[in-house]
């Protein structure tokens, strides 16, 4: 009716991700968005998205399966996630069991890394590290990154992992790669 049009483009959260955080490595690399629904993961080259999933084994998740474990309510165990230390040995079965299911889905993740990787090592190479950004609620506990780093380096990837990179704002890096998307769009 006013006479505007809107011509959206949609875009993967984990995308933005490398687009906010990555300009300097040509937009090439890895970005996961810890959400407390679901994990989103792109894997880009130049920009362009080789390939992308979600699993829902998130924060929500983590919380229901330590409740489960221990016998807690999902907001206690909500409320004690926010303040583990993943580097540390926990010290009570709730630390234990919310630091275990932070492991598990940290590894799938990174088996969904692996698949995603040999379904595209034919077409698609690079000998350089893959630097990986990392944003979202779920991802904000100290030693998260470490955990991911090292689960990584673990697994056996057809890929060199370089860089877990933490954005200075995570809980923004997101909308501003959203923004230059939108930006690079409308030029």
């Amino acid at each position: 009716e006013t006479g505007y049009k809107v011509d959206a483009h949609p875009i993967n959260e984990a995308l933005a991700l490398v687009y906010a955080e990555l300009g300097k490595k040509a937009f090439t690399g890895i970005g996961v968005s810890f959400g407390a629904g679901m994990v989103n993961l792109c894997y880009s080259m130049y920009g362009n998205p080789v390939f992308s999933f979600a699993i829902v084994n998130s924060g929500d998740w983590i919380d229901r399966q330590a409740a489960k474990a221990t016998g807690e309510s999902i907001s206690f165990i909500n409320k004690e996630k926010t303040k583990i230390d993943l580097s540390k040995s926990p010290s009570t079965l709730v630390e234990r069991a919310i630091g275990t299911q932070y492991k598990l889905m940290i590894e799938h993740t990174v088996n969904g890394v692996k698949k995603g990787f040999s379904d595209i090592t034919k077409t698609v190479r690079t000998d350089a590290p893959i630097d990986v950004v990392i944003a979202g609620g779920t991802s904000s506990p100290n030693g998260f990154a470490e955990l991911l780093k090292e689960t990584l380096e673990q697994t056996e990837l057809p890929i060199k992992i370089g860089d877990i990179i933490k954005p200075a704002d995570p809980l923004f890096s997101v909308a501003r790669g959203c923004l230059l998307a939108a930006e690079a769009a409308a030029s």
